[in-house]
């Protein structure tokens, strides 16, 4: 049987993992992936940190965090964002789970074995609950993949599931249409989250409305907007976690987020602004945690729309854009000029990736050649605060080459809808590789069959692209596999359906006594165990 490791993958992401620090009030930087990045850090930067166990007895432990957003829906495969991911990470489990020295460890699954290229046999846990009471069976595991396969946000996680066996409650059998090197991986996915089929075939979609699983903690409500809150799940199979409740309050301000940690009034932010760290950092009663991302920061243009159908403009984009003014600018300088649409930390980047630098003549004179010499104007997608101040820092370099872009900023949950529908020229977001295999860095976003709300909003197709993406998730051997990357890479690259701005570096702020916090790799953090001592 296969040790519950990732093996050669593992020591490629290990080896990327990057140099995290607690920086209190000492003022000092930290070299910091997972979201969004900047200083990479060394191949030999430390296994992640936080705040780690206190020695003490549990105190007060109804925790409220904030976020900059909301969630969108609580079915975890109805969406395919970060934010929302927070709240099925805790309510749900998942056959497979990265843990935060970026290793491939059981979650549901007690153990598994690969039987053939096309076979993998999963045990489960015996005993595991849903929040009702009712028992978690293989017949779950079944119906949840299969019900993944359906969900078009994401359905490329499973998609290579062919079949699936119950052998009895425990035991069961994926079959696999063709070899799919990222499949443990993939099931780390959140979008793979077990859910009852009892209850959701019989609710259907009010099920959605108070929904059960067998995660940490249990939902209480969401109100839109405001907040959402969880309490401890005492049955939980691996064991109760520490903390009683968790509120997440919507904070979208983060001014309003480091305020509202300074007072108290919050136990820790998710994400604290460029703007906000060194307030953090100087505070005796509050830490900041920082680490680079595994985010990439990007620009995309709408393929399918003119003129960006045209590679030449898209490349004259690339060309006008100055990405180290942004990162100066919004980040105060805490990024790293992105040269590839994959992030630093993902196992199968490379550094010999060809990227833009700001080149104005050039970037006029393939508009030229495109039949925009006078250059056209346009509109640019965004949501939230960091992004407007990104947007008109674009809206001014891309002025230089006459192109007029027209700032339109949405709440995130419209923003998500438009762009998923295609109706945008140009956007702004990011992209976390939840996984850790490079595959999730690269297949939902440019293989053509996953335009739209799957992950390729920019409407990119290249079929020897997709030739390539299709043999890389198909090879065993992981060398070739990483080759493989590489040249995928180089490719969109050179056809440019995104600018790629930045690696940035991710800072979450917590009171300073704060206990029980680990910063993961890809941001993928937990809560459940969360408390200040007596």
């Amino acid at each position: 049987m296969k040790k519950n490791r990732w093996k050669a993958m593992a020591a490629l992401a290990a080896a990327a993992v990057l140099a995290l620090s607690a920086c209190g009030n000492s003022g000092e930087d930290g070299s910091t992936q997972a979201a969004a990045s900047a200083d990479a850090g060394d191949a030999a930067a430390a296994a992640p940190t936080g705040t780690g166990e206190g020695s003490g007895e549990v105190g007060k432990s109804d925790i409220v965090i904030a976020g900059k957003s909301d969630i969108k829906t609580l079915d975890p495969m109805g969406t395919n964002d970060t934010t929302s991911s927070i709240a099925h990470r805790h309510i749900y489990s998942r056959l497979i789970e990265i843990d935060e020295n970026s290793e491939i460890v059981g979650d549901l699954a007690e153990s598994w074995e690969q039987v053939s290229d096309t076979e993998w046999k999963f045990k489960i846990h015996e005993g595991v609950k849903f929040h009702d009471g009712t028992d978690c069976t293989a017949s779950d595991v079944k119906f949840s993949l299969e019900r993944a396969k359906e969900m078009p946000r994401v359905k490329q996680y499973v998609e290579q599931i062919d079949s699936i066996t119950v052998e009895d409650d425990h035991n069961l059998t994926l079959h696999l249409a063709e070899p799919y090197a990222p499949l443990l991986a993939a099931l780390s996915h959140t979008g793979t989250s077990i859910v009852p089929e009892a209850a959701v075939t019989a609710q259907g979609d009010a099920f959605w409305e108070n929904p059960i699983g067998t995660g940490p903690m249990q939902f209480v409500e969401w109100v839109p907007n405001d907040h959402y809150s969880l309490k401890r799940f005492d049955d939980y199979f691996k064991g109760p976690g520490k903390t009683t409740s968790l509120t997440l309050r919507i904070m979208p301000e983060g001014g309003a987020r480091t305020i509202a940690l300074e007072t108290g009034e919050i136990d820790m932010s998710i994400s604290v602004d460029a703007t906000d760290v060194q307030n953090v950092k100087a505070n005796k009663e509050l830490m900041a945690l920082e680490k680079t991302s595994v985010s990439v920061e990007y620009l995309a243009m709408n393929c399918e729309k003119e003129p960006f159908n045209d590679p030449k403009v898209r490349q004259a984009i690339n060309y006008a854009l100055n990405q180290q003014e942004i990162i100066d600018v919004v980040l105060e300088g805490r990024g790293q000029v992105a040269n590839s649409v994959m992030n630093v930390n993902i196992p199968g980047y490379s550094e010999e990736i060809t990227g833009y630098s700001q080149d104005l003549e050039k970037a006029k004179a393939l508009m030229a050649e495109a039949g925009y010499p006078d250059g056209f104007k346009t509109t640019l997608f965004a949501s939230g605060d960091v992004r407007n101040r990104e947007a008109q820092i674009i809206q001014a370099q891309l002025l230089e080459i006459g192109i007029e872009v027209d700032i339109q900023l949405y709440e995130w949950g419209a923003f998500l809808d438009a762009i998923n529908k295609g109706e945008h020229d140009m956007f702004i977001s990011s992209w976390s590789n939840a996984t850790m295999d490079p595959d999730a860095s690269i297949f939902p976003l440019f293989h053509t069959k996953n335009f739209g709300a799957t992950g390729n909003r920019a409407f990119y197709s290249n079929p020897e692209v997709d030739t390539l993406i299709e043999q890389a998730q198909k090879e065993s051997d992981n060398a070739k596999r990483m080759e493989l990357y590489k040249e995928i890479q180089q490719k969109i690259n050179d056809d440019a359906p995104w600018a790629c701005l930045f690696y940035g570096t991710t800072c979450t702020g917590i009171r300073a006594d704060l206990k029980g916090f680990v910063l993961h790799p890809s941001s993928a953090n937990h809560y459940e165990n969360l408390y200040y001592e007596k």
